[in-house]
Order: structure tokens, then C-alpha cells, then sequence
């Protein structure tokens, strides 16, 4: 894997879901939870994200619904309070940053 070269994925391995554009939709909402029509939408041709060693920052924007998972025995989201690693990675094998987290 360290040899690896990202090359770009070409439109004609993408498809916008009814099909009529090559291509991948792109839905954007001004809400946390998806809810309502998307803001912006748009078909990007290919992925191709190399910024050629171009920096960028970027924030995220995590709330108590990213650290909970669902109990099939109570049948409810579970939220367990305390400290959590939140990691930035290339890759799984190539975790860059990390920070921690309290949900109190």
C-alpha cells in the first residue's frame, strides 16, 4: 500500500440514481439530519480529489448521534458518556491526527 497511486475514477463508472447522467449526485442540505429538499445538488463528472500536496482545513461537525450505536435488545440509540479518539486518516493504516473527545 505505500506505493499506492490515487487515480482518478472516471464518470463512465458513475451513474446518477435514475440513471439518465453519468456521473455521481451530489446533495448538499443546510441541516444536520438530511431532512427537507437538498440545498444544492450537483453531478461531478469523476472523483478526483488530489489537491496536489495543496493543504486545506477543514472542520466536522460531530453530535451525539456520531458517538451512539443502536442496542437490537432494547431497540433504542444508545449514547455512553465519557471520553472517545476521534481519528483523521489517509487510511486505516495511515492515521494522521487525532483528538480526544468528552460527551459528558
Amino acid at each position: 500500500m505505500d506505493n499506492f497511486k490515487a487515480v482518478p475514477l472516471p464518470s463512465s463508472f458513475l451513474h446518477t440514481p435514475d440513471g439518465k447522467a453519468e456521473g455521481l449526485l451530489g446533495e448538499y442540505y443546510n441541516n444536520t439530519d438530511y431532512s427537507g429538499k437538498p440545498t444544492f445538488t450537483r453531478v461531478d463528472k469523476g472523483i478526483d480529489f488530489d489537491w496536489a500536496g495543496e493543504s486545506k482545513t477543514l472542520g466536522i461537525t460531530l453530535d451525539e448521534r456520531a458517538f451512539s450505536y443502536y442496542d437490537p435488545a432494547k431497540h433504542v440509540w444508545v449514547i455512553e458518556r465519557g471520553q472517545y479518539i476521534v481519528y483523521a486518516a489517509a487510511s486505516s493504516r495511515d492515521l494522521r491526527l487525532n483528538t480526544t473527545v468528552t460527551l459528558k
